[in-house]
């Protein structure tokens, strides 16, 4: 029996099954992205777990921009991990590719399902933003320079950072002005309907006011809105859909398959200053 669209039950699932795309191979990147983060920490002395909130998980890592910067703009990214799993410190690497736009690099933590409800993980990392705006004299960030980047779940919280419902949201974002978004999910009803709701137990008025893709753009742009071309024909769509929802709204929003890259090598792009994602961005705040 087809449950969405002309999938049934287990392709549904197969479909958001990210470690079928790595296989075996998953725990070798995994030690090894662990290793690079632990050799970042040593050698950008960042300061770590940083409150932004009561939660235990609600805690941010802040690297000081490049020596000499002054009001440097503010990458800030949101891991992923299906709003379930995965933790701040296996990221620690991805700052010196955001490090090399100039910028200061925080990498936000946050609560996670079920402990926590889908809302209570979105209104957590919005409340991040709030504190990195507040205090960003405090690190050498520029409030008014704001860059998101985020994976997979990640890329969800960070397009729900870009995204409300309207006049009656009760979230106005901070000056953003930009983001990039990797192998994310932004419509949440396929989400509901597989294996993975068991944990983030989505109900469909959750689905929709959490669907960045059904929601109206608050930012202009522009918006990078990636997928690895490893990757399965349901986080293509999920991402091509976004980006044209956007486009429909009048947002600089780009759709770009990255060769090459699965579901978890795709976060790559933003570890060194060489990968063309970085520098597409770039042109595209310039242009």
């Amino acid at each position: 029996m087809k449950v969405w669209h002309d999938y049934d039950q287990a392709a549904l699932d197969a479909q958001y099954d990210t470690r079928a795309q790595i296989g075996d191979r998953y725990d070798a990147f995994s030690a090894e992205r662990s290793r690079a983060s632990l050799a970042a920490r040593e050698r950008l002395s960042p300061r770590l777990d940083v409150a932004y909130g009561a939660g235990p998980r609600q805690r941010l890592d802040i690297f000081p921009p490049p020596a000499g910067a002054s009001a440097a703009p503010i990458a800030v990214f949101v891991h992923g991990g299906f709003w379930r799993a995965g933790d701040k410190s296996n990221f620690s690497y991805l700052a010196d590719g955001l490090r090399s736009l100039g910028a200061a690099v925080v990498i936000v933590g946050y609560p996670l399902c079920p402990a926590a409800s889908l809302d209570e993980v979105v209104g957590s990392v919005r409340s991040a933003l709030r504190w990195i705006v507040a205090r960003a004299h405090e690190f050498g960030g520029d409030a008014q320079r704001l860059w998101l980047f985020g994976h997979s779940a990640g890329a969800h919280l960070v397009a729900m950072c870009c995204c409300g419902h309207g006049a009656e949201s009760e979230w106005s974002p901070p000056s953003i002005e930009g983001a990039v978004m990797l192998s994310g999910m932004y419509d949440l009803e396929p989400l509901r309907l597989c294996y993975i709701n068991a944990q983030i137990r989505l109900d469909a008025r959750q689905v929709a006011r959490l669907s960045p893709v059904r929601l109206r753009a608050m930012v202009a742009g522009p918006m990078i809105i990636a997928v690895g071309d490893g990757e399965t024909a349901e986080f293509h769509r999920q991402a091509s859909e976004f980006a044209a929802a956007m486009t429909a709204q009048r947002v600089r929003a780009e759709f770009v398959v990255v060769p090459s890259a699965n579901h978890y090598t795709v976060v790559r792009q933003l570890a060194t200053q060489e990968n063309p994602l970085l520098a597409r961005f770039q042109a595209a705040l310039s242009a």
